[in-house]
């Protein structure tokens, strides 16, 4: 039996990508937001799928959701810098 590691787990060390989303976000507006924010953009984007059950290739959609909420709290070049290490983190 061969083991499956899905490439997104490699790339996030292991964790979910909407995990590394969180991650950057915390120090910007706390751990509670942080995760209420990415697992209700979640559920918006793609009908009600939860944050941890998102691929690596839907975080760009999840990323452009969580925009107009990024740059109310954080202004036009705070949100561009969270957006750019996400991206970065994740190799997007």
């Amino acid at each position: 039996m061969t083991l499956v590691i899905p490439a997104s787990s490699v790339v996030t060390g292991g964790k979910s990508p909407a995990e590394v989303v969180r991650e950057h976000l915390t120090p910007y507006m706390g751990a509670f937001t942080a995760r209420n924010a990415v697992q209700l953009t979640a559920k918006q984007c793609f009908s009600g799928t939860p944050a941890d059950e998102l691929t690596l290739t839907q975080i760009p959609t999840l990323i452009e959701g969580l925009g107009p909420m990024l740059r109310t709290l954080l202004g036009k070049a705070g949100a561009d810098k969270v957006v750019g290490e996400v991206r970065w983190a994740l190799g997007l």
